[in-house]
Formats: structure tokens, C-alpha cells, sequence
């Protein structure tokens, strides 16, 4: 758009609006202080924030200089966890009654990737765990999944898993789903090292038996009383390069 072009998308700016309020509310700052900062009157401000005022050009440079963050920033509903739950609590507000359905399949959360390797095959002892990045996912899936607050992504390599999971892979984790169910596959500890692995329980006692590895023949690992055993996390999901 060329300078102090007005903006009429309304999808757009309803965004934009969004981020803005999300960027006031994490700064504590008031409209009015914001729009001496930006060289604008409280008005207009308030205005562009309700929609009554398409957006021009300038007024998102401003906002994007005043906050140093990238302009396409304000028009993209990726958040981390815990405050694209909160956000969703602001599209029960009646001037998003209409748009809610579409906002929600819009926002994006960060899950952190962490450094910790998951093995599908002899194991790994893990001291400590980085995040080395972030991937996005839709909330409203993820919500269909378990709790976003508590997902990890992490690399797994190893063919033990194959086909069922391949080496290597990426895979992300609910930490809070700890509850064994028999035939799925979790993140967890034995002895020294971690697995990714299928779980088997005992029929009589529900307690986990055995891990399982999909890629050689099913073959179930008895789990040995006084070995130390521990669930981190279910899998939930994989991606692999082709």
C-alpha cells in the first residue's frame, strides 16, 4: 500500500486490532500514552482499535517502530501458550461474537523445540534440556489434544520405531498426559536413558509391563521390578523429511 493508504480489509484489521490491544495490555500502557508515542490523539486510537476507522499505512508503521517488532507481525495470531489461551478468552467479547469461529482456526501457538533426543533405538541420557526453536500449530487442534501449555517438540532418531515412526522424525509431546494407556506410545524413561515407545499394560494389575518397538517384529522389552521407570509424555503427533 503506498503512504497513508487506507486498509479495508476487515479481516486484517480486526488482526491488527487484536495484537494491538494483546501489545498494550503486555506493556500496561494506556491508549493515551501510546498515542502521544506514536504522535497520534487517543481518539483515533481508540477508533482503529473498534473498527471504526480503517487502518492506514503510517499509523501501522508507527505501531510497528514503537513496539520494534516487524509490520506483518501485527497481522499474524501466533502467541505463545499460555497467551493464546488468554487470547481466546477476549473472543468471547460481543464485537467478536461473529468473527470467533474464524479467529480461533487463526491462531497460531509456538510450541518450543527442545534439544532433549528422543532415541527409537539403543537410548539416550539427557542431563538437561534447551529450547533450540519454536514450530506453529493451530490452537484449536491442539486443544483437541491435550494442554498446549505442556507440549514439547522433540527430535527422535532411531529405526526401532519404524514404519510406525521414522528415523528420524520430530514429534510432539503432551508432558501432562503421564496416565499409561495401553497401545500408545509415550516418551519415557528406563534406567539411565529415554525411549519413545508403545506401551504395553498388565491385564490384571493396569501397570505398564512392557515397551514395545514397532520396528523390530512388535518386540516387547519386559519393564523389570527396581529399574527405574518413569513417563514423561504421549506422543501425539510426527513429521519426517521425505
Amino acid at each position: 500500500m503506498r503512504e497513508n493508504e487506507n486498509m479495508k480489509d476487515s479481516t486484517m484489521q480486526t488482526f491488527f486490532s487484536i495484537n494491538l490491544k494483546e501489545l498494550l495490555k503486555k506493556n500496561n500502557l494506556a491508549q493515551k500514552d501510546f498515542a502521544a508515542g506514536i504522535g497520534a490523539t487517543a481518539e483515533h486510537v481508540n477508533a482503529v482499535l473498534s473498527g471504526r476507522v480503517n487502518l492506514s499505512t503510517n499509523f501501522i508503521k508507527k505501531t510497528a517502530k514503537y513496539f520494534k517488532i516487524n509490520e506483518m507481525d501485527l497481522f499474524t495470531l501466533t502467541y505463545d501458550a499460555s497467551d493464546a489461551s488468554e487470547l481466546l478468552k477476549t473472543f468471547e467479547d460481543d464485537e467478536y461474537e461473529q468473527s470467533a469461529p474464524h479467529l480461533k482456526e487463526s491462531v497460531i501457538v509456538k510450541i518450543p523445540y527442545e534439544d532433549a533426543e528422543l532415541s527409537m533405538g539403543g537410548g539416550a541420557y539427557v542431563t538437561r534440556t534447551l529450547i533450540k526453536n519454536y514450530l506453529g500449530f493451530r490452537l484449536d487442534w491442539l486443544q483437541s489434544k491435550g494442554k498446549p501449555n505442556s507440549m514439547a517438540v522433540f527430535r527422535a532418531s532411531g529405526d526401532s520405531m519404524e514404519p510406525t515412526i521414522p528415523d528420524p522424525s520430530i514429534v510432539l509431546i503432551d508432558k501432562t498426559q503421564k496416565t499409561p494407556i495401553d497401545g500408545k506410545i509415550y516418551f519415557i524413561v528406563y534406567g539411565d536413558a529415554i525411549f519413545l515407545k508403545r506401551l504395553k499394560l498388565d491385564k490384571n494389575t493396569g501397570r505398564v509391563s512392557h515397551y514395545i518397538s514397532d520396528g523390530l517384529n512388535g518386540y516387547e522389552h519386559e519393564i523389570r521390578e527396581g529399574e527405574h521407570f518413569e513417563i514423561i509424555g504421549r506422543a501425539l503427533w510426527f513429521a519426517s523429511e521425505l
